[in-house]
């Protein structure tokens, strides 16, 4: 279903953005992903085999990056998963 499209990811150092990286690789997909936290990130990316970036989706300059960066990585995005959130406690 993805075979050789770009996915770009947010907030994909874990959790459900991390899984979501998973399932794409396996799906045939190039993918490149960001978090706010660039050790996480980084290895994130170091277990993938994928581009990690540093990114924070409140900075327009930041978000610009990492598309640019992905891109020039991996061609244009295919499918942008605005992954990135924050909980607070109630």
């Amino acid at each position: 279903m993805f075979q050789g499209q770009h996915i770009a990811i947010t907030g994909a150092s874990g959790g459900i953005g991390k899984a979501i990286a998973v399932a794409a690789l396996a799906a045939g997909a190039k993918v490149s992903i960001s978090d706010i936290n660039e050790a996480a990130i980084e290895q994130a990316g170091a277990d993938l085999g994928v581009g990690a970036y540093v990114c924070d989706v409140g900075d327009e300059t930041s978000m610009i990056a990492f598309i640019q960066m992905a891109q020039a990585t991996n061609g244009p995005i295919d499918v942008f998963v605005s992954n990135a959130g924050i909980g607070l406690p109630d």
